[in-house]
């Protein structure tokens, strides 16, 4: 039986998203939205025949569809969210979950908005997703394979950097591999805009990190950089288009151990992301990035602009406590 769907959300991310859910055998889209009248436009000459509406009140009184696409802008996502999810709908949306300002620009007061969230999700019983769909790039699967698999052995350090327009993506991947670290202290101006920054982590383990972001890296060797070196190999994942390798801790000549190179991750991992959510709401299962990782992002962006503004380490549990309070 199809997962039953509504988009809503008419700018190019959205209609992207629409499209790959629309076209997946196992789901049918049922009707779409957008507040503003020329993305509504948008909408209905992309998808002609369907229902739209120009309000989410309109489209949840009119459609009953089981799933929610919500792929609007990071400083106007919670409000329909939330809505969307007392209504009892499963919802499926971009990332950063909310910032007033833009995706690499997030505080400790976007994450208390964002908590409203997390906090409707886990009151409804519904399904919430996000769009981390970088774990679908081959390269980003081969180095978590590779972790949890324990080719790496114990993970001593890791180093991620990553142009802005990647943020979000490089946190949750090193989110995704490493955990929340127990405590980050960062280096940065975070008074002025877009700020440099460059964040020491600590895991409980003992492993340690740096991240480093900025506007000013060039994409000559892609615009994000991720490597976890263990006590027996480190692996390597760069850039959009996919770059891998697993090599020996340690070792001169450097021993190789796996190299993976391919083409055009990008497009392909929307549609992977569609395919997994659609599955796992058939299988009653949660969404395959959930309402934990989206939260996550937002106790670290949290954490990091704190310190940065405090001059002082900031534990991440603690912060986590703080905000949902």
């Amino acid at each position: 039986m199809a997962i039953n769907a509504m988009l809503i959300g008419g700018g190019g991310m959205g209609i992207m998203h629409g499209k790959n859910f629309a076209e997946h055998p196992d789901c049918e889209l049922k009707a779409v939205c957008d507040m503003n009248p020329e993305r509504l436009d948008a909408l209905k000459k992309e998808f002609p025949g369907l229902p739209a509406y120009a309000s989410v009140d309109e489209l949840l009184d009119k459609c009953d569809a089981e799933l929610a696409v919500m792929i609007t802008n990071e400083t106007l996502r919670v409000p329909p969210c939330v809505q969307l999810l007392k209504a009892g709908r499963h919802v499926f949306t971009e990332k950063p979950l909310h910032s007033r300002k833009n995706q690499f620009n997030l505080d400790d007061e976007d994450a208390k908005v964002a908590w409203t969230v997390i906090d409707a999700a886990r009151k409804s019983g519904k399904c919430f997703g996000i769009d981390y769909n970088y774990h679908y790039f081959e390269h980003f699967a081969k180095l978590n394979q590779a972790l949890t698999a324990g080719k790496l052995g114990t993970p001593k350090l890791v180093w991620a950097r990553a142009h802005f327009n990647c943020w979000s993506h490089i946190i949750d991947q090193v989110l995704w591999n490493m955990g929340r670290p127990e405590w980050v202290q960062t280096i940065g101006d975070c008074s002025k805009e877009n700020w440099t920054r460059l964040i020491h982590m600590k895991w409980p383990g003992g492993a340690e990190g740096e991240l480093g972001g900025s506007l000013d890296w060039g994409y000559d060797d892609g615009p994000l950089k991720l490597m976890i070196c263990g006590d027996k190999a480190y692996a390597t994942a760069l850039g959009l288009d996919g770059f891998f390798t697993v090599r020996k801790a340690n070792s001169w000549p450097c021993e190789e151990i796996e190299r993976w190179e391919g083409k055009g991750a990008y497009n392909d991992s929307f549609v992977h992301m569609a395919d997994a959510v659609i599955k796992a709401l058939k299988a009653g299962k949660p969404m395959p990035v959930d309402d934990q990782a989206a939260w996550n992002e937002q106790v670290f962006e949290a954490a990091v602009y704190r310190s940065a503004k405090t001059g002082k380490r900031v534990p991440l549990d603690e912060i986590d406590q703080e905000l949902r309070s």
